[in-house]
């Protein structure tokens, strides 16, 4: 092995673990990601989001949309 295959062999391995490194970082957050989601969207289900009449499952209506919130007249 030469003088300069040493070096070599050695960053190789320590970009590798850093890669490494760097991926578990980012499943890490993932989860961390996907578990707020999941509370907010169990948050939604318990608060039963409003859905228009006649609407297909999980589509809420905004204040504007006809038929979600009472006639004030």
């Amino acid at each position: 092995m030469s003088g300069e295959e040493a070096p070599r062999k050695a960053e190789s391995s320590e970009a590798r673990a850093a890669a490494v490194s760097d991926i578990q970082e980012l499943m890490r957050r993932k989860e961390e990601i996907e578990a707020q989601i999941k509370a907010n969207y169990d948050v939604l289900e318990s608060v039963s989001v409003a859905r228009a009449p006649g609407g297909e499952e999980g589509e809420a209506c905004g204040r504007e949309a006809q038929g979600c919130l009472p006639s004030t007249n």
